[in-house]
């Protein structure tokens, strides 16, 4: 999910691109706050037929409940800052004008999204293999301080290798799916 400001303009935005979608939905969920457990609306569009599974947007959190929330995970990760989608090289044009339909702006080496082929992945992730292609192979997220991470990794036995961008991740296998990438910000 990509998060927007504005849902109901991405909606229209979408529409007008020739994106088809299943409309704005909203739905509820329990969050705890100060005063007791309360409803927080969330909403969100999912996008049709996205080779790569559930692609959609929601729309950014209600800054009420925001403030209630424990950012306090033990790797000081701070933001979700990409998603590396590995697809076939003959395809790399096409996906990249969707997604660009899709964020309503061109696709940048500064992410959120980073396309790329089987052989890039190699060169970006060295002994990554996706399972199947097109796939979501890596997320990063951003972290204060790096050693932590790479001393928490450790203490829990979890493999740590280095990305060709000098960033650490965990393999696939060792994160139950996609890579999960380290990057100090």
């Amino acid at each position: 999910m990509f998060s927007s400001p504005d849902v109901d303009g991405t909606a229209n935005r979408l529409t007008a691109a020739g994106v088809g979608h299943g409309g704005v939905n909203t739905v509820g969920r329990p969050v705890e706050t100060p005063n007791g457990v309360r409803t927080e609306a969330v909403r969100y569009l999912e996008i049709d037929g996205a080779p790569e599974g559930r692609v959609g947007v929601v729309a950014d959190l209600d800054p009420e409940f925001q403030h209630t929330r424990h950012l306090d995970h033990p790797n000081g990760a701070q933001d979700l800052v990409e998603a590396v989608l590995c697809v076939p090289g003959g395809q790399l044009p096409l996906v990249r004008e969707r997604y660009e339909r899709y964020l309503g702006r061109p696709i940048s080496t500064e992410g959120p999204v980073t396309l790329l082929t089987k052989a890039d992945l190699t060169a970006l992730l060295p002994g990554e293999n996706p399972p199947a292609l097109p796939a979501l192979v890596a997320c990063t997220v951003a972290v204060p301080d790096i050693a932590r991470v790479r001393a928490l990794l450790a203490e829990n036995g979890l493999p740590v290798r280095e990305t060709t961008r000098g960033e650490i991740f965990v393999p696939a296998e060792a994160a139950l799916g996609a890579a999960l990438i380290f990057r100090e910000i």
